[in-house]
């Protein structure tokens, strides 16, 4: 009774945001019946889910476009694969596996689900050979209408015209960089500035991270993100670096900020997409003035200047590349896969999971004529997820909630005796389950029912329980085994992954870094590591504050805070060196250097000595931030030898006996 308490404040909101969803289903499967026939409506069923997805979201024509292409692609493959057993097994192997690894990321780990489950879904119902083009021609309807709604929406929702992200975002983060550097160049520098600093880095990480695809061509809208988030960690590290703040000096040059502050305040009412030439002259002007001394703060003065003639170079570009739909970097294209196809990676990891969970079920489908054996390899994939607790979660509320359904089934049947009182009990049960939360115990209730009822049109007996129950079981025997015994990622075990991803991504830096005095590299190499490596370092910052307490938290949050020291130090050595800092008689020592210090951090070993800085290059700047990377390194380095020996870092066992609760950090 508590349960259903606590429930019901939730469901008005649920019912509201609900609505929607529940009204364009009804209209998309009323139009597929009508004009197709029932057998085509799970098509209604899967466009629901894109719908669901991206109603709340700006949906350009290029967009719309690209998601027909690949719903028409996936139900041609749906459609083959039921035509024998080998294809069956084939096609549930790879394209799942590929899906999973071009549209998802531990970061957006179900960004694959939407065409999964197009392809899955189309293979239940499947049409005659003779009839594979009218499904496809439903899909097309079907794409239609989602468009034509997609692009109504927001005139219905808010009475006007959606704007683009790049166009609706860069301008209010360039006026919030104006406001942060003139509360810094004030000597703003307490926790509570860290904090919201950190959150603004955040928010621009993920908006860039959003708009990253394994297939792209120089994103300049999600370039743009990416250089307000870089200007918000130097931002963020500047203030957290104590070291320069008990320089008089270096107080005194704080003033200077207000300059770059004026000219971001500017940019931020200004910036267009034919002609930022004034702003860039300006920035420029700025730089050419050398007075300032030399320092932390100079090198953030005059890395935020370089930042802002970026992105005014750069976001004229959005406007010319929105015009193309299709564009593909094969180079990056290729330095993605690397990164990804490795047993270490959690995109292959669970990839490889629901493959072999859906050529099972599926191949089970191909095999088996029984009523309904599509109930099995549909629980299956929903049961799967790529968060190893989530899915154990599932495999205990999903057997709950479709045993209530099916009492309730039991019971409301004998009362609808007619086709149109099922329908209605059915369309009923299908608001309920929208209003759900997934997951949870209460949404299999209502898709059981509204499954179930569907289903007793065509088949007036109780055996359709006991199926359902069966298939649901089977399932999750399946998907069980499969957790515990094929590529396993608890949460132990991503953290570990993470933590070695972190040490890394610091290789990955230096490796671009070196390149970079030989050869011209484009900015967006950069930004992909420091984008992941923020990523990364959030999920590793969550773990450690939810799941390890008391000291062993307190060790891993100073490691974790190192690494993101070093990283900075990285970061602002590599900018120094793109932009000439060194000259070109150092540029063999510097490649030397970068190359004991990439072979140095990566794999992390505690045993190996530091290396030190034996001579200052002719740029100030430059040595003072190896000389702060090589201070921090080293402190890394004695911090990683405390935690060397545990690769699981603590069992949960261990962790429940730990009773003092864990320290709320800034980083």
């Amino acid at each position: 009774m508590e349960k259903i308490k606590k429930y019901l404040p939730k469901f008005r909101p649920n019912w509201r945001g609900a609505l929607p969803v529940v009204l364009f289903f009804g209209a998309s499967f009323l139009l597929v019946a009508v004009f197709f026939g029932l057998q085509f409506v799970m098509t209604a069923s899967v466009i629901t889910v894109l719908f669901q997805i991206r109603h709340a979201r700006y949906n350009s024509w290029g967009y719309l476009f690209r998601q027909l292409v690949i719903c028409e692609a996936l139900a041609l493959f749906a459609m083959i694969a039921t035509l024998d057993t080998p294809l069956s097994l084939l096609l549930n192997f790879t394209i799942p596996f590929a899906l999973v690894f071009l549209q998802s990321s531990q970061f957006v780990p179900k960004g694959y689900f939407a065409s999964a489950m197009i392809f899955v879904f189309l293979q239940f119902m499947p049409p005659e050979p003779k009839d594979f083009g009218v499904q496809l021609e439903v899909v097309l309807v079907c794409w239609v209408f989602l468009a034509i709604v997609l692009k109504l929406y927001p005139y219905l929702q808010r009475g006007k015209k959606q704007a683009k992200p790049t166009v609706q975002t860069l301008h209010t983060g360039l006026k919030q960089l104006s406001q942060i550097l003139t509360r810094i160049a004030d000597g703003e520098t307490d926790g509570d500035f860290s904090k919201e600093l950190y959150k603004l880095e955040d928010t621009y990480h993920r908006m860039a991270y959003q708009m990253q695809t394994v297939f792209q061509k120089g994103n300049h809208g999600k370039k743009c993100f990416d250089m307000l988030a870089v200007m918000f960690q130097r931002s963020f590290y500047l203030v957290r670096d104590k070291a320069w703040q008990q320089d008089e000096v270096q107080q005194n040059a704080l003033p200077r900020l207000t300059e770059v502050a004026e000219l971001a305040e500017e940019a931020s009412q200004t910036l267009n997409e034919t002609d930022n030439t004034e702003l860039i002259a300006k920035a420029r002007t700025l730089l050419e003035q050398r007075e300032m001394p030399e320092g932390r703060v100079r090198i953030f003065y005059r890395s935020c200047l370089h930042m802002l003639i970026l992105i005014c170079h750069t976001y004229p570009a959005t406007k010319k590349q929105n015009l193309q739909w299709f564009g593909v970097d094969w180079q990056e294209t290729w330095l993605k896969f690397r990164r990804r196809i490795s047993r270490h990676s959690i995109e292959t990891r669970f990839a490889l999971r629901l493959s072999v969970v859906l050529t099972i079920s599926c191949g089970a489908m191909a095999i088996s004529h029984a009523n309904h054996v599509y109930w099995f390899p549909l629980n299956a994939f929903l049961l799967l997820q790529p968060s190893f607790e989530d899915s154990e979660h599932r495999l205990v509320t999903r057997p709950i909630g479709t045993a209530l359904g099916c009492l309730v089934v039991a019971l409301v049947e004998p009362f609808l005796p007619t086709v149109p009182m099922q329908f209605a009990f059915a369309f009923l049960m299908m608001f309920f389950m929208y209003c759900s939360t997934p997951g949870t115990w209460v949404q299999p209730i209502f898709s059981t029912s509204f499954a179930l009822i569907l289903a007793s049109m065509s088949m007036q007996d109780n055996t359709l329980i006991w199926l359902r129950i069966a298939y649901v079981i089977t399932a999750v025997l399946l998907v069980s085994v499969i957790n515990l015994f094929f590529f396993p990622t608890t949460k132990e075990k991503q953290f570990a992954l993470n933590i070695r991803r972190l040490f890394q991504l610091h290789a990955s830096y230096w490796e671009i870094a070196r390149r970079s005095l030989s050869q011209n590299v484009d900015l967006h190499e950069y930004n992909e590591l420091l984008t992941e490596f923020h990523m990364i370092y959030a999920q590793c910052r969550e773990y450690i504050q939810k799941e390890l307490p008391g000291e062993t938290g307190t060790v891993y949050h100073e490691l974790l805070v190192t690494l993101w020291k070093t990283f900075s130090e990285l970061e602002q050595t590599a900018y120094l060196m793109q932009t000439g800092s060194a000259e070109r008689e150092e540029y063999p020592a510097l490649m030397d250097l970068t190359i004991q210090l990439q072979r140095e951090i990566f794999p992390p070993q505690p045993t190996t000595p530091s290396i030190a800085l034996h001579r200052d290059f002719h740029d100030k700047d430059l040595t003072y931030v190896l000389t702060q990377y090589m201070r921090n390194s080293g402190h890394l380095r004695s911090l990683y030898s405390q935690v060397a020996s545990n690769t699981l870092i603590l069992k949960k066992k261990e962790l429940a006996r730990k009773s003092k609760p864990p320290v709320e950090r800034v980083v």
